[in-house]
C-alpha cells in the first residue's frame, strides 16, 4: 500500500471503521425490523423470523444498556460536583446539607439504574 501512496494505518482505524460499519448495518437492520413489523404485507412480515427477533432484541438491549451507562456517568460527574462543592465550603451547614440532598438524590438515582457511587 505504501508503494502506491498510502501512508500506515493503525490498527485503531481498522477498529474503529470496522465498529461504525457494523454500528450502519445494525441502524439498517433495525430500520427494516421495524418497518416489517409495522407492515401488513406477507413480504415484508417475512422478514420476522425468530433470529431476527433475537437479534433486533439483542440490539435493543445493547442500546439501552449504552444509554443507561452514559447517563450512569453523567450522573457520577454531577456527583462530583456537588461533593467538590461540600469540600470547598466544610464550615457551611446550609451548604453541607443542600449538597448532601443531591448527593443523596443523584447517589439514589445510580442506584436505580444499577450503578454504585465506588
Amino acid at each position: 500500500l505504501k508503494k502506491i501512496g498510502f501512508k500506515s494505518i493503525s490498527i485503531e482505524a481498522i477498529k474503529d471503521a470496522a465498529s461504525q460499519a457494523q454500528q450502519v448495518d445494525d441502524d439498517q437492520f433495525m430500520q427494516q425490523y421495524n418497518k416489517a413489523a409495522g407492515s401488513r404485507k406477507t413480504e415484508d412480515r417475512a422478514f420476522l423470523t425468530s433470529e431476527n427477533a433475537k437479534r433486533y432484541n439483542d440490539l435493543v438491549h445493547k442500546q439501552n444498556e449504552t444509554k443507561k451507562a452514559k447517563k450512569i456517568e453523567t450522573l457520577r460527574q454531577e456527583l462530583e460536583i456537588h461533593k467538590k462543592i461540600m469540600a470547598e465550603n466544610p464550615d457551611r451547614p446550609d451548604i453541607q446539607k443542600a449538597q448532601q440532598t443531591f448527593v443523596d438524590s443523584i447517589t439514589k438515582d445510580i442506584q436505580k439504574l444499577g450503578g454504585s457511587v465506588e
